[in-house]
Formats: structure tokens, sequence, C-alpha cells
């Protein structure tokens, strides 16, 4: 089957072999489009499963026997109105001690209740502990799996100094280093944070930048990659001014 799939964002040519071998053209409204043909519907559905791991905005999908004829999905546009990313940044940050309980979920379990569950737990043993947290909990995601069905992370808080955790709560640091970011601001609905994700690897590539990753048999393992909920459901009653930080680190130049 040939498929033409259209993105939002301008893909590097480098990511071919991550999305099926398919042809990557950039086109002049800003989106990318792929093509070409793919096996099967298991194909078809890892290349759709790394577009989501990689933050990618599905547009468009176009199916048919021959590249001539052409059946087409189109995916619905969230509205901007109740939803903004702001301007990405570089900015280099120290090593940031936390707290975290470490688990693997496949990502449909995150909205679940998983999230709030774990993060309240560690909430709960800092403050036995005598700690209060020093910034926003956060999503710590250290590998994700090509085929998008586990995701390996760590929710957590910040704390002000280095801490013995047990064997439910663990003790991290989060490297030293650059790190790229920007804030989502908006409720959690449809694909918000896909988007601001999306937007944040598309910035990156469009200025060459190389994230401190490397593939691994489990997947692809980061050094830092964050999401962090600055403002949200337990803090700001409001949706449309809820925040999440997205933020990467960046490989140490050589």
């Amino acid at each position: 089957m040939h498929y033409r799939i259209r993105v939002q964002g301008h893909l590097a040519p480098s990511w071919q072999g991550r999305l099926g071998g398919l042809h990557i053209e950039h086109q002049e409204a800003g989106t990318t489009l792929l093509s070409g043909f793919l096996l099967d519907q298991a194909a078809l559905h890892g290349v759709l499963l790394q577009m989501i791991r990689l933050g990618l905005v599905l547009l468009s999908l176009e199916a048919s026997e021959h590249p001539q004829d052409s059946t087409s999905f189109h995916v619905a546009e969230e509205s901007e109105e109740d939803h903004m990313i702001t301007e990405p940044k570089l900015e280099h940050r120290s090593a940031q001690p936390y707290v975290a309980i470490r688990t693997q979920v496949a990502p449909r379990e995150l909205g679940k209740g998983l999230f709030s569950r774990l993060q309240s737990e560690v909430r709960v043993w800092l403050e036995k502990q005598g700690i209060a947290p020093t910034d926003a909990p956060f999503i710590r995601y250290l590998v994700i799996d090509d085929m998008m069905t586990k995701l390996d992370i760590e929710l957590g808080w910040p704390i002000a100094s280095p801490l013995a955790g047990t064997e439910r709560i663990r003790a991290g640091v989060l490297p030293a280093g650059r790190y790229a970011s920007l804030v989502s601001i908006g409720p959690y609905k449809g694909k918000a944070l896909m988007k601001a994700n999306g937007a944040l690897i598309d910035w990156g590539a469009e200025r060459g930048i190389v994230w401190d990753s490397k593939q691994t048999e489990q997947g692809e393992a980061f050094g830092a990659r964050l999401e962090s909920y600055i403002k949200g459901p337990g803090n700001e009653p409001d949706p449309d001014k809820w925040k999440t930080e997205v933020a990467i680190r960046v490989a140490d130049q050589s």
C-alpha cells in the first residue's frame, strides 16, 4: 500500500530511517510530506507509533494501492484559542536532585490517574521526612521504545539536596548541562502535550541540535527528558492557565 502522511513542521532528512524509509519532502506551508510504500498495516502502525514517540503532529494520511489513487483521512486540528506554546529557549541548568517512583507503563496508562497517584505517594513520603519539594512535579522519560508500546519513566519531585531513597522511592539527580525547553499553556486535552514535544523537537532539528540520547535494545534512552507540571489541577482551577514545561537535555559538545 502507498501512503502519503503529512505532519506539522519540517523534519530532518536523517529521520527517514526511523519512519519506515518513507521519503521526506518539506512543503511551503511549514509541513512535511512522508510518502512511499509500506508492506502492511503492522508497518504503518509502527510508523505512526514512532511519530507519537517523536512528538510529531499528524495532519493527514492518504492510502492507496497506487500513488495516483488515494483515500484521505484528515485529522481535525485543535483550536489555537485554548492552547499556546511559548518560544523554545536554550539554557544551562545546574544538577537537580530529586526523588521519584520508577515504573514501566503503556502510554495510555498515563491518563488513567497513574500520574497523580504516584506523584502523591512521593509527596507524602517527602512530608514524612520533613522535606518540601523545591519546584513542580515532573515525569522523566528514561527510555521510550521504538514501537511506543512501553515507557520507562520516573514520576517525582525536585528537592534542595541529595537524599537517600528507598527501594520504592528512588533518589536521583538530573544532570547539569544545556537544556532546550518550552512551555505549553492550556488544558491537557487532545494532542496538546504531543504538539508541545513536537514543536521542541522540530525547533531543535531546524538548528542542528543533537539531543542527549542513544539507541538501546529497549528503545531510545534519554539523558534527561522531562515534562514538568508547573500549574495544573492541584494548584490552578482554570485549565486555560495550566502550564507544562517540556525540556530535553542537549548532548555535550565534543
